[in-house]
């Protein structure tokens, strides 16, 4: 019987391993969104971008022997280059077919490359290089892997398939062959289920331990190439996901472990006190000082290899011991409480029986069932207040910051997220806006994105105004592939070409392979950033989800100012089909605005401006922007160009808009992060005030995660003083 404990115990702790590993890669690798986002980090690591920077150097050195006099420089430029924002929406793309294929789903050939971006490179190239790129051609791809065919593609689609069976079959297993262990430990069940805590918890730990041995190795000996490089960033991906996986599983085990008291004398920390004074080094068996010892040699081994691998498990660690502990001491102090006050009455009403031995014997059955019950209420409070903890510590983990929880609290006294903003008129508001709203880094298929994530993640952040673009769209031969109709292609494509360049727009083109792309079927409206190709987001079902949110938040004003190139017409039936109509603000005949708190109680809290055409008499909730707004000139490629002179719209207009972004294709989140500064976008929101004699209503950035757009949205309304 004990053989076959033993057997089971090792193999379910074995199961348990496996099936660990399984899931963390089974999460990170199968997820299309959580594998594109290690892929771009990857892509992002300096030894990989460094390869890359070589590869295509060679390629265009070869095609050009002339540039070999400035290759250090091209090889810099090109590093830069492609570990710059500008590949983020190139690989995200690129990815996605590489993840059908290895997850079944695509079975024709999928090449995962760095495909045409030579006109890319070659664009943030002459500006390092003016002169001696001047010919450097344009068709450069660099092939980085091969998937779907031969077999290497048919053993990748295999092992995926089998990940994904071991993430959940193994774990199964784990717990039956561990309930087993429980099972055939008759009259010591309580002490088997503390046995298989610790196995669980060891389990835990040697996968958390794993980790720091395996990054250790591929570090040292993954080879100075590409497909080293590419290893090593890979590994560093994972070993996080599979050590958090390990120590959080450890700390499951002890957590129930200690809760319940079924391994006191294995895990408790009275029980681990008494027996630390009473240890004898020399009286343990043998088997157990060659363990300890051999323990201890390879965490002092690893804590030389790896330093500051192991502190951070041992800071991890550390810190889930305490947070247990001490929510087991809340849990016996609060389950103590609890039942103080019972334990009171019951005594209170034993001393009034008049029979004595009836009396002891109750007080007796009492106690045993208050002990009972004591046991059972704090292992429930040391569960739930782990669960809240762990609730508490996401929540955390995952909010943004101070301003922008504030910007979209709704306080169902506040508007906008403050009280003090309610007696104020809509003009004498500040919101946080973002330009090019649609254009979302983290969705599928948009290049050149200007934000990291979409509109609804940008109304749960705090945004409040929303600069998109409106295009008619029809879908093509390619799949989710939208193409602008063929009345406003040109009109598309020289927006794009004026604003990034012909050369990078051909290049986006090629890798797109939307050129020849035929718009067909039905034609509808969509959010794009001039080519449909390079980007769309349909609009309808995006105002849908808004009108939704709306709903959610009833205290919230919000602003869309379209670059309209699709009529009033199309524009109303988008808002009346995502049932929008009931919350559009139609302005009043007297020209005032009201406040929020006003446009909050008449359900009014949508304001529509369009660029181009207004809606006229027939949807006067329409206004022309240029009526309504004053902006400041849009064209800045440095911070020293920010201009806070009149650009559009007369210098009477209420409304006040700031475009403030560089104009920087290829860098645009450093170029952001340096533009939405505390010292570049501060000092501008102050000057442009003063100078034009207007608060600042609408502050346009691209990506506004970087910098502080919503703390100088506070200041600006007077409410960054903790108000």
């Amino acid at each position: 019987m004990r053989s076959m404990r033993r057997v089971l115990a090792v193999l379910g702790a074995v199961a348990l391993l496996v099936g660990l590993v399984a899931g963390v890669a089974d999460r990170q690798l199968l997820d299309t969104s959580r594998f594109v986002e290690h892929a771009d980090r990857i892509r992002q690591d300096p030894a990989v971008a460094r390869h890359l920077a070589v590869d295509l150097t060679d390629r265009i050195v070869q095609q050009q022997p002339d540039l070999v006099v400035v290759r250090p420089l091209l090889e810099g430029a090109l590093q830069s280059s492609i570990r710059s924002s500008a590949f983020r929406p190139i690989f995200r793309t690129a990815l996605a077919p590489l993840h059908q294929a290895w997850t079944g789903s695509a079975p024709t050939t999928v090449v995962l490359q760095v495909a045409d971006v030579g006109a890319v490179l070659v664009a943030v190239s002459r500006t390092f290089l003016p002169d001696a790129t001047q010919h450097v051609p344009t068709g450069i791809e660099v092939r980085l892997a091969r998937f779907g065919s031969g077999s290497a593609g048919r053993s990748a689609l295999s092992g995926m398939r089998t990940v994904r069976v071991l993430s959940w079959l193994c774990p199964l297993l784990s717990m039956l062959c561990l309930g087993g262990v429980v099972a055939l430990s008759r009259g010591r069940r309580r002490r088997a289920l503390g046995v298989v805590g610790v196995i669980v918890a060891g389990t835990g730990v040697t996968l958390a331990l794993a980790t720091v041995v395996v990054s250790f190795v591929v570090s040292r000996a993954a080879p100075d190439t590409l497909d080293g490089a590419l290893v090593d960033a890979g590994w560093r991906e994972l070993a996080g996901p599979l050590r958090n996986a390990g120590l959080l599983t450890a700390a499951a085990a002890y957590l129930l472990t200690v809760a319940s008291r079924w391994a006191a004398p294995v895990l408790g920390v009275t029980a681990w006190r008494a027996w630390l004074t009473t240890m004898r080094w020399q009286e343990l068996p043998a088997r157990t000082r060659s363990g300890v010892a051999g323990a201890a040699t390879g965490l002092g081994v690893l804590l030389v290899l790896e330093p500051t691998a192991m502190l951070a498990i041992a800071a991890i660690s550390a810190g889930l011991v305490l947070a247990l502990h001490g929510l087991a001491t809340l849990a016996r102090e609060a389950g103590a409480r609890l039942l103080a006050a019972a334990d009171g009455r019951r005594q209170h009403a034993a001393e009034r029986t008049a029979d004595g031995s009836a009396e002891t014997a109750g007080q007796t059955a009492d106690h045993t069932a208050t002990d009972e019950r004591s046991r059972r209420v704090r292992i429930g409070i040391v569960v739930g207040m782990a669960l809240v903890l762990l609730s508490g510590l996401v929540v955390w983990n995952s909010s943004g910051s101070v301003a922008s929880a504030l910007l979209s609290a709704d306080d169902p006294t506040a508007c906008n997220g403050s009280p003090l903003l309610c007696d104020r008129r809509y003009d004498q508001v500040s919101f946080p806006a973002t330009h090019n709203s649609m254009a979302a880094a983290d969705q599928a298929g948009w290049f050149l994105a200007e934000q990291p994530d979409g509109v609804i993640d940008q109304l749960d952040a705090g945004i409040r105004g929303f600069l998109i673009d409106t295009w008619y769209g029809q879908a093509t031969s390619r799949p989710g592939v939208i193409a602008n109709t063929e009345a406003t292609h040109a009109t598309a494509l020289a927006q794009a070409e004026a604003e990034y360049g012909a050369d990078v727009i051909a290049s986006a083109l090629r890798l797109r392979q939307g050129a020849g792309l035929v718009p067909e079927g039905p034609t509808a409206a969509y959010l794009c950033h001039a080519l449909c190709v390079l980007g769309s987001t349909k609009w309808e079902p995006l105002m849908v989800q808004v009108r939704e949110w709306l709903q959610q938040h009833p205290r919230q004003v919000l602003t869309f100012i379209l670059q309209d190139e699709v009529s009033p017409a199309t524009t109303a039936q988008v808002f009346s089909a995502a049932g929008l109509m009931p919350y559009v603000y139609t302005p009043s005949a007297e020209g005032t605005w009201p406040t929020l708190e006003q446009m909050i109680d008449s359900g009014q809290r949508v304001v529509v401006m369009n660029e181009n055409q207004g809606g006229g008499t027939r949807y006067p909730w329409q206004m022309s922007a240029f009526e309504e707004l004053q902006d400041t000139p849009f064209d800045a490629r440095q911070a020293s160009d920010f201009s806070c002179r009149l650009n559009r719209g007369p210098a009477t207009a209420p409304l006040f808009l700031v475009n403030h972004w560089l104009n920087q294709s290829l860098s645009r989140v450093s170029a952001s992060r340096l533009a939405n500064s505390d010292a570049v976008l501060g000092a501008r929101l102050d000057q442009c005030q003063h100078e034009r004699g207007l608060l600042p209503n609408f502050v346009a950035v691209d990506n506004y995660d970087q910098g502080d757009l919503f703390g100088q949205v506070l200041r600006l309304n007077g409410l960054d003083g903790g108000s």
